[in-house]
């Protein structure tokens, strides 16, 4: 009579092959995620610098900006006036953690008679 199945050993060997299969692929796996979450916040930062830049033209201050003056776009005023929706503003490299809308800003300055801008956005928690 013949016994069916697998002996400990095969199983054994199964395990340790599916192991080192894990290891090997699992830290690809995990930089693959972070830099497409990266990409994903990339993306974001530079659609919202857009935004501002859109805002500044729909306001008309394009001539108030100066290298001596400064013009501030807080992302609350694009919230604000509808450019984005809040719901928009949700950081993909963290899960449930948002740009915080009223310390996040783009600056717009005359560098050389042109414009440029200068993100700064922070990250919180709104639990917090």
């Amino acid at each position: 009579m013949k016994n069916k199945g697998f002996t400990l050993v095969e199983v054994l060997a199964a395990i340790i092959i599916l192991g080192i299969v894990a290891i090997i692929a699992i830290p690809k796996i995990q930089q693959s995620l972070y830099e497409s979450q990266n990409g994903s916040y990339n993306y974001l930062v530079s659609r919202l610098e857009s935004l501002a830049e859109d805002y500044i033209t729909y306001k008309r201050l394009e001539s108030s900006i100066t290298a001596t003056s400064p013009v501030i776009v807080y992302i609350y005023q694009l919230v604000d006036e509808g450019f984005v929706e809040e719901s928009d503003l949700e950081d993909p490299r963290t899960d449930g953690y948002y740009i915080d809308a009223y310390n996040s800003f783009v600056k717009f300055k005359l560098e050389n008679g042109v414009i440029k801008y200068e993100p700064h956005f922070t990250v919180h928690d709104p639990k917090e």
